[in-house]
């Protein structure tokens, strides 16, 4: 018996039904040879020279046929109804604590590091009895495992949580060792030219220099680590790691008297592999979970040159942001003093002072977080709600959200640096140690420390938003005249005034930063929905 071929009037509300709207006769000649209709059974059965040809009289039908046209938006308002329900962001009230708590735990670990010292008189790399000497390498090496890490940092979180957003955890896990292992390698051989270095050029104290490449190569070790729960969006782990990493220096300090050196060291890698455990231990789970038959099953890495050229743009704007944050600290640290020993010599009050106002910043990371998450959670759901010829109604709303979160990261910007400002200033009366290291100078940087970081923190909001839209070279465009000032500036015045100085560099740099990716943020939301539709 011959199989019968539906009529043109069929096809169109078979089309209607299953397709919803067709955009074009290139989406109707798709479905059409999907369905198994081809040139010569548009010739034979159709009267056409071809299924294009087919593909257009069923589109310019539905276009002008009632019923058509009802069936197929009919389909339309169905599928964006599943669509909605899908990508539905939670609501307001439940919003807000998640994720103001998720954006107070990325500065937790700051926050943990300090109140440690305040209270047992070391952290996990610092001691408040290091001779000046001592701080200063230590300090340096620190300052190195930031720029070397950040980089790393970048690349795991952009591509690793790609893998991780597709289900492809395998695959996440890969490229996250992948990264770890070419940054301690990039380390180790780093630390090498640095202990040649350091031994023909006596910027910090012959004696003490073996702990700067110490201390530097561990910390690294630390930073990759954690960039996997950074990776995880697990930001109490992240605290947590921290935390026992303090614990295990305790331990091996009161316990069983240790020197804080190899107790900080045992400490250090003992945080660093908590991180890389339960890191595993998650992925491995969610693998063994997922079940989708629609992933799939290859965990091959892309050709070593892709993968490379994928987050080279990422891993550029993750050393210079750590250069920005830290760079002003290696000026006042080589700036206009009374005494010095060595060519870098570390500057308690301004240490005391810029980590002060990093203390402040933890609200204002709050609102960070809430504001970035909104955004990314808001843009699917609000693009399926309006039509092409809404573009404009699109944009609107997001400008609206944009200038809403504008005011609420400021709002709690000023309240954590005043509030830190007391805060601190109240505990003098409990722990006399704060006493001594609070000075003139440490309350000069902490004032100008605050306007340097709130506005930094404030450009990743901007850069979160070129991030997410593929855009990282607009970040990269931003940030380099924000270290020019900040590297010009703060030297020019750690040389001509006093070392402290510095900070007014940071803090200029700050908002050149802030300034200018504003304005190419604007210029970017001007055009939302073609940026959007360009990166999907």
């Amino acid at each position: 018996m011959a199989v019968r071929n539906p009529s043109i009037e069929e096809l169109t509300d078979e089309l209607s039904r299953n397709a919803g709207w067709l955009e074009s006769p290139f989406e109707a000649a798709a479905h059409l040879e999907s369905l198994g209709i081809n040139d010569q059974i548009s010739q034979e059965h159709y009267g056409q020279p071809d299924v294009f040809s087919l593909a257009l009289v069923i589109a310019q039908r539905q276009r002008g046929v009632d019923t058509a046209q009802e069936t197929a938006w009919e389909e339309e308002r169905r599928r964006q109804k599943e669509e909605l329900d899908k990508w539905e962001p939670p609501g307001l009230w439940s919003a807000i604590p998640r994720f103001f708590f998720r954006g107070v735990a990325f500065g937790l670990p700051m926050a943990i590091m300090i109140f440690s010292i305040l209270l047992l008189l070391y952290s996990l790399w610092a001691y408040y009895y290091f001779s000046t000497a001592r701080a200063t390498a230590i300090g340096v090496g620190t300052a190195l495992s930031y720029l070397l890490a950040g980089g790393f940092t970048q690349a795991i979180g952009r591509r690793g949580l790609m893998y991780l957003r597709q289900g492809m955890f395998l695959l996440c896990m890969k490229v996250a060792f992948f990264f770890i292992a070419a940054g301690i390698l990039v380390t180790a051989l780093v630390g090498i030219i640095l202990y040649f270095f350091f031994s023909a050029f006596p910027v910090v104290s012959g004696i003490e220099k073996d702990l700067t490449v110490v201390y530097y190569f561990t910390l690294s070790i630390l930073w990759l680590s954690l960039s996997m729960l950074y990776m995880l969006q697990k930001e109490l782990l992240f605290s947590i790691a921290i935390g026992v990493g303090i614990g295990v220096v305790y331990i091996f300090r009161e316990w069983f008297g240790w020197e804080i050196v190899p107790a900080h060291q045992v400490g250090i890698l003992s945080a660093s592999a908590f991180a890389l455990i339960s890191s595993i231990v998650m992925l491995a789970f969610l693998h063994n979970r997922s079940k989708d038959p629609r992933l799939p099953i290859s965990t091959k890495l892309p050709r070593f040159t892709l993968l490379i050229a994928s987050v080279a743009p990422y891993f550029l704007f993750g050393l210079l942001y750590f250069v920005l944050i830290f760079g002003d600290r290696i000026i006042a640290w080589t700036g206009r003093t009374d005494f010095r020993q060595t060519f870098i010599w570390f500057q308690t009050d301004y240490e005391v002072g810029i980590n002060w106002a990093l203390l402040g910043l933890l609200p204002a990371l709050g609102a960070l977080e809430y504001a970035i998450y909104r955004f990314s959670g808001f843009v699917k759901p609000q693009q399926l709600q309006y039509t092409v010829k809404e573009a404009k109604d699109f944009r609107s709303w997001f400008f609206a959200f944009y200038r809403r979160s504008l005011v609420l990261y400021f709002v709690m910007s000023i309240i954590g640096a005043v509030g830190a400002y007391f805060f601190v200033r109240w505990l003098v009366q409990y722990i006399p140690e704060i006493a001594i290291l609070l000075n003139d100078v440490s309350v000069f940087v902490f004032i100008f420390g605050s306007i340097g970081y709130s506005l930094a923190a404030f450009s990743l909001l901007n850069v979160s938003l070129f991030f997410w839209l593929s855009r990282p070279r607009l970040a990269i465009l931003a940030i380099i005249p924000a270290l020019l000032v900040d590297f010009l500036v703060g030297f020019i015045l750690s040389r001509l005034v006093v070392y402290y100085w510095a900070v007014i560099g940071f803090a200029l740099g700050g908002i050149v930063f802030a300034v200018v990716s504003l304005v190419l943020a604007l210029r970017v939301l001007t055009n939302l929905d073609y940026y959007y539709y360009s990166s999907v």
